[in-house]
């Protein structure tokens, strides 16, 4: 883990972690150190957005998107 990490700071590059209390997920990104840009996201938005939808009570369509 330690060669990783000095391996990414080397890059301008640094892994955090979140927790995303709607969609009841541990969220993993790459992100730049200089401009803070997300390289990479796991999970996906568009997973994290089914994640949620599905546990939304929403009903029936809660994953349609209306623009479609």
């Amino acid at each position: 883990m330690a060669e990783a990490n000095r391996q990414l700071a080397q890059k301008g590059r640094e892994l955090t972690f979140e927790f995303d209390e709607d969609a009841g997920r541990v969220i993993v990104k790459l992100v730049d150190t200089r401009t803070r840009e997300v390289l990479r996201q796991i999970p996906s938005e568009e997973a994290l957005a089914i994640a949620r939808a599905l546990q939304d009570d929403t009903g029936a369509g809660a994953l349609l998107r209306a623009d479609a």
